[in-house]
């Protein structure tokens, strides 16, 4: 009988091990049933929006996109709602994204093409309309081209090229590709990349006028560079020699071009260290020089355009150091006593501003004039002397005597 009992007992718990193996391998199935779930969507008539914190976005630059989720009734989707992101330029990192508070966002990475990238998303059956992005090129909606100077001379020259692209809100556009090209003359460069502040240099060399266009994606602007003619100057001054003191005229002349700009400043030197200005001047100007030292000096007239071209006109003056000659009469020559008498002189040169009078008896005087005149109380001979002093300091002196009767 015990043998039979113990047989029994060995067959239940098989039994019983067999059927907790088996509870054990529906548990595993369940957990991997459960693995293999498929991931939470919205539901079916939900709403999905996207939006940018820009629509413009630089090559090589990125920007973050949003997607809201809601529910029909404006309820965001549960939280961890799955939400995919595509782009037609560039990518998208993550390209799946959860939602927390009925958002998911990605961040759009432009790349190096220029274009509109299209970015959708959707979660379930719902789907966002297209949200437009622009990059690079793309973006600009705007282009101003300016040339500094705005003109080159008559041998031609170089000018600075800047161009300043903009998009929406007059928002300026950094990394942009920028195409240059000129109907006259050379570029430095041809391609730039705007920098931080939306601008794009070149420079071109240029000994015609050219016409410059920038272009940006589908957006050109152009400016004209154009070649000026200088003013043409004379300046004349005397044609012989002068004397220290003594007043001398220059003429300049100064004949602007109808392709060339206005004269901003006119200034002679006159070579002596003496320098005037003579401002804006268009025509024909005479000004007056005395000269306080012997010697020969270049006189210039530099004339300045608006547009920076200079242009200068020379000549040359000669200045001799030059004996004042002075004679001096008396009318009447032999007078009465208490009668007047007229004293003349007559000297060289310019610019005499003294008359030093030593009349005989003690009576001195200065005059700015050549004359002076005299009453003699006293008969008998009288020597009646005369220096001449000019403005550079050069004396001449004469000398004349009369007998008072």
């Amino acid at each position: 009988m015990l043998a039979p009992q113990r047989r029994v007992s060995s067959f239940v718990r098989a039994l019983a091990l067999r059927a907790a193996l088996g509870t054990t391998t529906m548990a595993l199935g369940a957990v991997l049933v459960g693995c293999d779930k498929a991931p939470l969507t919205a539901p079916t008539d939900s709403a999905v929006t996207l939006f940018a914190n820009q629509t413009v976005v630089a090559l090589n630059g990125s920007v973050e996109i949003t997607a809201n989720v809601t529910e029909p009734g404006g309820v965001p989707v549960q939280n961890g709602t799955q939400v995919n992101f595509t782009t037609t330029l560039g990518n998208i990192e993550p390209a799946e994204a959860r939602t927390s508070g009925g958002r998911a966002s990605a961040r759009l990475n432009a790349g190096t093409a220029s274009g509109v990238a299209q970015i959708r998303a959707f979660s379930g059956g719902a789907q966002a309309e297209a949200l437009e992005v622009r990059v690079g090129a793309a973006a600009a909606s705007q282009l101003t081209v300016t040339a500094t100077p705005s003109a080159v001379g008559p041998n031609g020259g170089t000018v600075e090229i800047l161009a300043v692209a903009t998009g929406e809100n007059n928002q300026r556009l950094p990394g942009v590709p920028v195409t240059f090209g000129t109907s006259a003359g050379t570029l430095r460069d041809s391609n730039v990349i705007t920098d931080g502040n939306g601008e794009a240099r070149t420079v071109l060399t240029t000994t015609r006028e050219a016409t410059v266009t920038a272009t940006v994606g589908t957006v050109s602007a152009t400016t004209t560079v154009r070649v000026t003619t200088r003013p043409v100057i004379t300046l004349t001054g005397p044609t012989a020699a002068i004397g220290e003191g003594e007043t001398t005229t220059f003429t300049v002349n100064v004949q602007a071009q109808a392709n060339g700009d206005a004269v901003r400043d006119a200034v002679i030197d006159f070579g002596d260290g003496e320098r005037r200005s003579l401002g804006a001047l268009t025509g024909s100007r005479t000004i007056q020089k005395a000269y306080a030292r012997k010697g020969t000096y270049a006189v210039t007239v530099t004339v300045t355009d608006t547009g920076g071209e200079i242009t200068t006109a020379a000549t040359t003056v000669t200045v001799e150091e030059r004996v004042i000659n002075v004679t001096l009469t008396a009318s009447p020559s032999n007078p009465a006593v208490n009668t007047v008498v007229q004293f003349t002189a007559t000297a060289s040169g310019t610019n005499i501003v003294s008359y030093n009078w030593n009349l005989g008896d003690g009576d001195t005087r200065v005059t700015t004039g050549p004359s002076t005149s005299k009453v003699y109380g006293s008969s008998g001979r009288r020597r009646v002397t005369l220096e001449v002093v000019n403005a550079a300091g050069q004396r001449g002196e004469a000398f004349i005597e009369i007998l008072v009767q």
